[in-house]
């Protein structure tokens, strides 16, 4: 546990909301299900009065057994998707279809041309298709309990309307990609893929628009989480946490570093903040 040069404090009193990552922050690196310690540290803080809600690079289709759970908010899809705990519809932004033109008439060459090598997910707000599934990405997906969405042709993609876009790739792919899409960026939070989204977007607007909503300063709001994609809303925030499983930059971006996932860092941070009892 360890405090950042510079970093921002909060009281526990001027904590209203709790926005919380869920790959290698809420959900362990080992078994990939939620550690039991944080759930319940997390309906505490809750149950205080506090707004608890998650914000992840994952889409609200495979949330799974989290959308049951009774959080107040979900920042979805990096932030693209953010939906209350009542089903309310706060933001729901997508890519912009000549990013998406361009890109397809890209892949399609490379198909041409017999590179299969550019896998890709297509996120939409009820559907999810891959473009080409190699055994690796097959892996992955597998591995995050992502899914093994359906195969789309181009003509389905073309006419979609797209959250997130998901690279299972690297550098020099993703760069590739983004020169042919100048309405979009990119974060990483794993290291096999990256997630692509409207430059306006982001887990930094999805946390806005829940403070909003809920008429919260984000000031009064701390965030936590580990990858590159957590940093915008760090930003936002009046107080971030990193995971000590974390990226580099999340850790740098971060006000406190607490201990790995998997050895309880969630609960250990909330501890350390005053929000349960140690």
């Amino acid at each position: 546990m360890q405090w950042n040069q510079h970093a921002r404090k909060l009281r526990p009193e001027e904590i209203k909301a709790v926005f919380v990552d869920v790959d290698g922050t809420l959900v362990s690196l080992n078994t990939h299900r939620p550690v039991p310690e944080a759930m319940a540290a997390l309906a505490r803080i809750q149950a205080s009065g506090r707004k608890v809600c998650l914000a992840t690079g994952r889409s609200y289709q495979v949330l799974g057994d989290l959308k049951k759970r009774p959080f107040d908010a979900f920042v979805c899809s990096s932030g693209q998707y953010s939906i209350l705990g009542d089903g309310s519809v706060v933001r729901e932004q997508y890519l912009a279809n000549a990013d998406i033109q361009a890109l397809c008439d890209f892949l399609e060459h490379k198909q041409r041309m017999g590179d299969e090598s550019f896998d890709m997910a297509f996120i939409g707000l009820e559907q999810t298709y891959f473009n080409h599934v190699s055994p690796l990405t097959a892996a992955l997906s597998e591995e995050l309990n992502f899914g093994l969405h359906p195969l789309a042709d181009f003509e389905t993609i073309r006419n979609g309307s797209w959250l997130q876009l998901m690279y299972f790739g690297g550098v020099e792919g993703q760069a590739e990609i983004l020169q042919r899409m100048p309405a979009s960026q990119a974060t990483r939070w794993h290291s096999g893929f990256i997630d692509i989204m409207p430059l306006s977007g982001g887990k930094g607007d999805g946390v806005r628009a829940i403070c909003e909503i809920f008429a919260i300063d984000p000031a009064h709001a701390i965030c936590i989480g580990d990858g590159e994609n957590d940093i915008a809303m760090f930003r936002e925030a009046g107080l971030a946490v990193a995971m000590g499983n974390g990226t580099q930059a999340a850790k740098e971006a971060a006000d406190l570093v607490t201990d790995p996932v998997d050895e309880n860092g969630l609960v250990a941070a909330l501890a350390e903040l005053g929000l349960i009892n140690s």
